[in-house]
């Protein structure tokens, strides 16, 4: 229509004057918002719409690794979902709204944060009664801090803050990461905290957290890899997990790889030389999107292939983990940590694992201290989590994902010799739990049985780890399925959605996968292990 095509014009002029007559990033003396950025880097013809074309351009260029080409269908799907006004076409307004439930005006072209003020705040376990805190800013001051405290309104202790920054993949980001450690912290307690700058006088509203107790006790976690924000739609997936905290609080999220999804096919005037690069605003964007949750209980996050660019700068430099405070880690890329009754073991699938390798010495170190008798008596559950799955009967990386596959050769003995309970994984965009695995894709069909509610399944002191694929955290699906379907697959499913998993004791883990649309149960698993263990 006509009043179509004006606002049409209107936006187009709007982002032509803000965006391409002048720096990307900055207009007179309006900083652009970060979620402009990220639509101005997908919006190659500058027309203030986001066309099938080129959304197709950006689903395929962040799959750049993927051998099969996406099916225009998937932009398609896309369209359909964010094009409220059915033109065809994704206009700013559409792009940005479905996210003003998640940032402050989103809708706003320009930025409305002070440069001076935190943002983007998150929690991060950093070893025993140590809890992390990162937080950015614009504008750089001298004395970044954390003030916390047992006392609401009385935050006594501080710790200052290590600043930390990098180049955007040759881009300008002009922000600072700071990341301070709250030590010392009493067990089974609850703290407050806020973060900021005694030199740029703005500070962090009040925030707490809890500790972990002195005898673990029964907790829940969130579970999904495969993110993104507003394209692909891991917007909607954020606003599960919140709400699912609301309903029962999670002990920390649990992120298998694939975070932000900051690959984009970008435009002449932002990709470097090799066409392969990301956009840093995206990470903004992710980050403030998570951190009405992530403020509040550590996001634990893993290694994906699409962290990659620039040497996994953007990963490293935003979110720390506890390996580099472990013999042999590797920073947030391999690392560690318990959380009540379950030692968590993150991979990177992305790096060497193979005999030989730092993370190969590590790793075997790591799990055979977490399996000895007096350990596995107080942390009985020994859970790995890698990116990319061990076992997955997608079609378009099967010969990765089966029996004789790299991975499998290489870790399944680790897994058997210290009795890991379960891998998880995601990198394939879908869901899919397989029966427990002896070895080799042979399965221990004895310890399957129906649930007692009869949907879902429970496997009872099986004899042999259990995977399972989680990559439905906002990604876009095309998975297509090999038939006949392998043994040692026992379901699948291409919804969007994350999983609570609860670990109730030292014997009894319940895994649910539900719907992001309403929150409905899609399948579910009881795990019963009697003796946690190495396996023969």
């Amino acid at each position: 229509t006509g009043a179509t095509m004006a606002r049409r014009v209107v936006l187009f002029i709007l982002l032509w004057c803000c965006v391409e007559a002048v720096p990307v990033r900055q207009h007179n003396n309006c900083q652009l918002s970060d979620l402009a950025i990220y639509f101005r880097s997908l919006d190659m013809d500058l027309d203030g719409v986001l066309s099938p074309k080129e959304i197709q351009n950006f689903l395929q260029f962040s799959e750049n690794d993927d051998p099969v080409p996406i099916p225009s269908e998937v932009s398609t799907k896309f369209m359909d979902q964010l094009d409220t006004d059915g033109n065809y076409g994704v206009s700013w307004n559409e792009f940005c709204s479905p996210m003003e439930r998640l940032l402050d005006s989103a809708c706003s072209l320009c930025s409305t944060v002070s440069s001076k003020a935190p943002q983007q705040i998150h929690l991060a376990p950093g070893g025993p009664q140590v809890v992390r805190v990162s937080w950015v800013t614009s504008e750089k001051g001298s004395q970044p801090v954390v003030q916390f405290g047992l006392v609401s309104g009385s935050l006594n202790s501080s710790s200052a803050a290590v600043d930390t920054t990098y180049d955007g993949c040759g881009h300008k980001w002009e922000k600072t990461v700071h990341t301070a450690a709250m030590a010392g912290l009493a067990t089974n307690s609850t703290y407050y905290y806020r973060v900021g700058d005694e030199t740029l006088g703005e500070w962090s509203q009040e925030y707490s957290f809890s500790t972990q107790p002195d005898v673990p006790v029964a907790a829940d976690f969130a579970v999904y890899g495969d993110q993104g924000t507003a394209i692909p739609l891991g917007w909607k997936v954020a606003e599960q997990v919140i709400r699912q905290h609301e309903v029962k609080p999670f002990d920390s999220i649990i992120l298998v790889g694939d975070i932000a999804y900051a690959s984009t096919a970008l435009g002449a005037n932002l990709r470097n030389d090799s066409g392969l690069s990301e956009v840093p605003e995206v990470w903004d964007v992710y980050s403030n999107m998570m951190a009405p949750v992530a403020s509040l209980i550590p996001h634990i996050t893993g290694v994906g292939n699409h962290e990659k660019f620039c040497n996994y700068s953007s990963f490293i430099t935003r979110y720390h983990m506890p390996g580099d405070v472990q013999p042999g880690g590797g920073g947030n890329l391999w690392f560690s940590v318990d959380r009540n009754l379950v030692h968590f073991t993150f991979i990177s699938t992305e790096h060497d694992y193979t005999p030989g390798s730092q993370q190969r010495a590590w790793l075997e170190a790591d799990l055979a201290a977490a399996s000895e008798a007096s350990r596995r008596a107080e942390v009985p559950w020994v859970i790995v989590g890698g990116h990319r799955p061990m076992y997955c009967s997608d079609t378009d990386e099967y010969d990765s994902h089966r029996p004789g596959a790299h991975l499998q050769d290489q870790l399944e003995p680790l897994f058997n010799k210290y009795g890991v309970d379960v891998y998880l994984s995601g990198h394939m965009h879908m869901y899919e739990r397989m029966f427990p695995i002896v070895a080799n894709g042979t399965v221990d069909m004895a310890s399957v049985h129906h649930a007692p509610s009869g949907s879902g399944a429970q496997y009872l002191n099986p004899n042999g780890t259990v995977h399972l694929v989680q990559g439905t955290g906002g990604a876009f699906v095309h998975e297509r399925f090999v038939s006949p379907a392998p043994a040692w697959s026992a379901t699948h499913d291409n919804r969007y959605g994350m999983a609570r998993m609860r670990v109730e004791s030292a014997s009894e883990l319940v895994y649910t996968f539900m719907d992001v649309a309403g929150d409905t149960v899609v399948d579910e698993l009881i795990l019963h292990v009697d003796n946690h263990g190495p396996r023969a």
